[in-house]
């Protein structure tokens, strides 16, 4: 039903260049009318200060810290984001990276093992810190207390592993 529907398709929106590259890879007919558009989040008005402090303390958090929201899908690359908290220890950069997202990957079933498992590393048990559940509420305050990364694998950042 997709090959016919992108075959006569003037435009076909994907959410990633990951998705606009599988697209052209399993229905060739669409080439050229792929756009990747990303999907964003409204955060809603600005919390109050109080409210984001609250969430830090809720979940324990350090005063600083990288926000790195995202299921933990291959795609994610949480692996490499692991690998770069790794490095700056290695190196005397103490960083906390704080994740949240769905713990199960489709494509993957095995990959939100090794995440977690790789995280229990003695480098990295106290620098990288997983919100299993994060309300809306939460996940607004958190993003406007701290930096975000997102080191997905389709924008060049994959790991070997």
């Amino acid at each position: 039903m997709y090959w016919a529907l992108s075959r006569g398709a003037t435009r076909v929106l994907v959410s990633s260049q990951d998705a606009r590259q599988d697209c052209e890879q399993f229905f060739p007919a669409a080439r050229g009318k792929i756009d990747a558009v990303p999907f964003a989040v409204q955060l809603g008005k600005a919390s109050p200060i109080d409210d984001v402090r609250a969430v830090v303390a809720h979940h324990g958090l350090p005063e600083k810290f990288v926000y790195f929201p995202g299921q933990l899908w291959r795609h994610k690359n949480h692996l490499a984001a692991l690998e770069a908290v790794r490095r700056l220890a290695a190196a005397g950069t103490d960083v906390v990276v704080v994740s949240s997202g769905n713990l199960t990957d489709g494509r993957h079933p095995d990959h939100p093992a090794q995440v977690l498992a790789l995280a229990k590393d003695d480098a990295l048990r106290e620098r990288f810190r997983l919100l299993v559940l994060s309300l809306r509420t939460h996940h607004a305050a958190d993003a406007r207390f701290c930096g975000s990364a997102e080191p997905v694998a389709f924008r060049g950042l994959e790991h070997d592993g």
